[in-house]
């Protein structure tokens, strides 16, 4: 029967929900039914009466209305449960971005409408309902959804240690050129001694210097890659953040249905 549905057990057992509902539903219309007659009965028809023609007319006319009313209530709240159901579907497939469509005319293909006949019919006779969801197998929503998640925390985990390792290269950097400053200064405030030497020291010193903020300049162009990251991980958390707000959202709303 489910390959005939073409469903999964889990939509298979929606279904089932669905039939059962329905049919709590017709039973109580019926009884409302039957109490109409017996209170039109009651109040209408008295044992030692005696009707005319158009009395029973009127009567007749007064208990079809009665039962017409009846079904109309019953048939408007049957549209109405099926359409928040499928509004109910259409939000489930908004927040996945798909587009769903309805065949209108499938609703009365006789032979669709015997097969699920004959499927509720069947599962009826069983009397079978699990009493807990089977877990989501397979490639499912939620566990493409952790999937995303572990391997967004992995790239975020990774972003990390490339930022540390950039705020260490920056911090050395900046230590090396303080350090090169600080001998720069020593060499402009010695007094006295070999002139010559000084102006080699110094010279030595400002060709450090000059390397240092060549290197210093190429690591600080390294750090637009750094500021890169930072936004890349950035987005990636507010991205997780969303994605574990989407399966909290989508759990509280199977737990409601």
């Amino acid at each position: 029967m489910e390959n005939s549905l073409g469903l999964t057990e889990h939509h298979k057992f929606e279904i089932l929900e669905l039939l059962r509902y329905s049919r709590n539903k017709r039973k109580e219309k019926r009884i409302g039914i039957e109490l109409a007659f017996q209170d039109f009965v009651d109040t209408r028809v008295m044992d030692e009466d005696t009707f005319t023609q158009d009395e029973v007319r009127d009567l007749v006319n007064d208990l079809q209305r009665n039962i017409a009313d009846e079904v109309e209530s019953e048939l408007i709240n049957s549209c109405d449960v099926s359409a928040l159901l499928l509004r109910q579907v259409m939000q489930q497939a908004d927040k996945w971005k798909l587009k769903l469509s309805c065949d209108v005319k499938q609703v009365e293909n006789l032979e669709l409408l015997g097969l699920i006949r004959e499927f509720e019919q069947n599962e009826s006779k069983t009397k079978t309902s699990p009493s807990k969801l089977t877990p989501i197998q397979g490639d499912g929503p939620i566990e493409l959804l952790e999937k995303e998640i572990s391997r967004m925390n992995l790239e975020n985990q990774k972003h990390k240690e490339k930022n540390a390792n950039l705020e260490d290269r920056l911090s050395s950097t900046i230590s090396e050129k303080t350090k090169a400053q600080s001998s720069l200064n020593s060499v402009r405030n010695v007094d006295g001694g070999d002139l010559e030497k000084m102006k080699n020291e110094l010279l030595v010193v400002k060709n450090d210097l000059l390397a240092k903020e060549k290197e210093l300049d190429a690591k600080f162009r390294e750090t637009s890659v750094y500021k890169n990251m930072k936004v890349l991980i950035d987005k990636k958390n507010v991205q997780i953040r969303e994605l574990r707000a989407k399966e909290t959202e989508k759990e509280d709303d199977y737990l409601k249905e």
